[in-house]
């Protein structure tokens, strides 16, 4: 392993305290605005065995008094519903999510909040904390570029949009056990499971489309469904351990 000179360490430390920001793809292509309709797609995403114990994190090194963190990496409900899996279109057509909400991601308790966030191309996104105690937002992605910024002060905050759909994940350097992953998806018709693993996508436009869903641990599964602007279409998505 090659040791950093003091030049190389110097920039480590001012990419922490003042940010470092790989080039992201610029906003070139002209997108649409989504066509939305009146079908909804409901259903689960389920956990079938016993998930795997979750451990209790090094969070008393974060400052004096911080709460319990427990690894969030496998969170599931009573009946086995797996929370924090994105679940989205697979062939949707791409449009810009520009004029959608904004989308926060904070730090809070010394831990990311939420653990994933799904957003559109283009949609906002604010970082930011609640807490004095220093943090930094890193990211290196294949597609959106790489950012590494620090946050100190309560409602600190940073906007970003993204360009290019994938899924990455936002770490803090100096607590190592704060993770969170964002997935970027290039329409509006996307999901996450909540606690219990259910979720729901509304203003679909009928049709038959392939439906993914995404897990940071488990990685992903794909259906077939039909959607209609009669009834809500269902699917229902199962993991088995150990993960792949």
């Amino acid at each position: 392993m090659t040791r950093p000179t003091s030049t190389n360490a110097a920039l480590l430390l001012a990419c922490l305290l003042f940010g470092c920001d790989g080039a992201a793809p610029a906003a070139d292509r002209k997108l649409p605005e989504p066509a939305f309709g009146k079908g909804t797609l409901v259903g689960s995403v389920t956990l079938v065995g016993t998930p795997p114990v979750m451990q209790m994190l090094d969070s008393g090194k974060c400052h004096t008094g911080a709460a319990v963190v427990m690894d969030e990496t496998v969170v599931t409900g009573a009946k086995g519903g797996l929370a924090n899996a994105i679940v989205y279109l697979l062939d949707a057509p791409a449009s810009s999510g520009a004029n959608q909400t904004e989308l926060v991601l904070d730090q809070v308790g010394c831990k990311y909040v939420p653990r994933v966030t799904a957003i559109q191309t283009r949609q906002p996104l604010k970082i930011t904390t609640i807490y004095t105690v220093f943090h930094n937002v890193h990211w290196v992605s294949q597609s959106n570029g790489n950012i590494n910024f620090g946050l100190e002060q309560p409602g600190q905050s940073r906007v970003f949009a993204f360009e290019a759909p994938e899924f990455f994940r936002v770490r803090c350097d100096v607590h190592p056990w704060m993770n969170s992953w964002v997935g970027v998806i290039d329409h509006p018709f996307f999901a996450v499971t909540d606690k219990d693993g259910r979720f729901s996508i509304s203003r679909m436009p009928a049709g038959t489309y392939r439906v993914g869903v995404w897990h940071e641990f488990y990685g992903t599964r794909e259906a077939v469904v039909t959607v209609s602007d009669s009834a809500p279409a269902a699917v229902r998505f199962e993991y088995a351990p150990p993960a792949r």
